[in-house]
């Protein structure tokens, strides 16, 4: 399921990806654009077994959760950083550059992630396309083409172990991966649909990015621990308030989740 954020001035967001983040990065994805992910610095050590260590893939990670309070504790500096909210129809036609700055025409594609207690090994796969296209052989082997198919690394690409299925993830990733042709993607021009600002952000901080919302014309939002759950909530709005200038804050009840 995505959820939704509206304004007080009625504006509704489309289907929503988040993207909790820190401060740098925050301010690098306003002004610049969302940055694409080698496999290898995703933080399960042990997925994609195979091609994970390989250059040529590149991913960007996203969920549908605004309140999951242990990725606002592992992704956002322990409540103190931001969460990035696109329209996901936005994202998924947004440019595409390179890290020159070039535009790239290769696709992309909004996957969910497939949360399973076995994942696919492309092990076996990866060997023997090395032993016949990079490896030099003295004609005793004959050729014969094991590129392996664009379909099985997106599986591979797209899945996750059954533990983190809390995160409810979304990826971006090139829609034709392969595995013979590093992927040019670098960043993804797409600009926030709005900014929700930690609970724990200090003033500075807080004031810092309201500046910049406010001058790139993003929606801001806060969320804070609800004082009369039982159950550790994070809230967004009550009653449609979003400017976080104002002290305005958006709950979004307990029961959407």
């Amino acid at each position: 399921k995505s959820y939704t954020l509206t304004s007080k001035r009625g504006k509704r967001m489309g289907a929503g990806l988040y993207k909790y983040t820190k401060l740098e990065y925050m301010v690098a994805a306003i002004e610049n654009g969302i940055f694409a992910s080698h496999l290898d610095k995703v933080n399960d050590p042990f997925e994609s077994q195979g091609i994970r260590n390989c250059d040529n893939f590149r991913i960007c990670c996203l969920t549908t959760i605004p309140n999951q309070r242990l990725m606002w504790s592992h992704y956002a500096d322990y409540h103190r950083g931001f969460l990035l909210a696109f329209d996901k129809e936005k994202l998924e036609n947004a440019s595409r550059f390179d890290a020159d700055d070039n535009i790239v025409n290769e696709k992309t594609k909004l996957v969910q992630v497939n949360y399973v207690s076995e994942q696919t090994d492309l092990t076996t796969e990866v060997l023997e396309y090395v032993r016949n296209n990079v490896f030099d052989n003295l004609g005793d082997i004959p050729y014969r083409d094991s590129t392996i198919p664009p379909g099985k690394i997106r599986t591979v690409i797209s899945e996750k172990a059954a533990d983190w299925s809390y995160e409810k993830e979304w990826r971006l990733i090139p829609r034709t991966p392969k595995i013979d042709k590093e992927s040019e993607l670098h960043y993804i021009c797409c600009k926030p649909e709005a900014v929700i600002i930690g609970s724990k952000c200090d003033d500075d901080n807080r004031k810092k990015i309201v500046d910049i919302c406010e001058k790139n014309k993003i929606s801001v939002y806060g969320i804070f621990l609800s004082e009369t759950s039982a159950d550790f909530a994070l809230k967004i709005n009550q009653d449609g308030n979003i400017e976080v200038a104002s002290n305005e804050y958006i709950y979004i009840p307990r029961k959407e989740y």
